[in-house]
Order: structure tokens, then sequence, then C-alpha cells
């Protein structure tokens, strides 16, 4: 399965809603976590498809 970017903006998957807590404890660690394991500090990186859209 590919997953069709359908805004440009990052910022819009990001944003806090009904379905994820950002500001939730364990999203918070894990969402910290994802990060610390990218060296090039690229967490969002591992997301994305070789075009950077998945």
């Amino acid at each position: 399965m590919r997953l069709i970017q359908r805004n440009p903006e990052l910022s819009a998957y990001l944003a806090s809603d009904e379905v994820v807590d950002h500001e939730h404890p364990l999203v918070r660690t894990i969402a910290a976590k994802l990060v610390a394991d990218r060296p090039d500090g690229g967490g969002a990186a591992g997301l994305e498809g070789p075009s950077g859209v998945q």
C-alpha cells in the first residue's frame, strides 16, 4: 500500500486532534525515541518514501 500525501505541508499531518493527542506522555516518549533512533536527526524522513512522499 502506498500513501498519497494530499497536503504539501508536513505540519498538517502533525497537528493534535481527536485521534492523536501529541501532548500525551506515551506519544511524546515514542516520538522522542523515533527521533533519537535517527542519527541524522531526520525523524520524519523515516516516514517518507524515496521522493519524500509516502
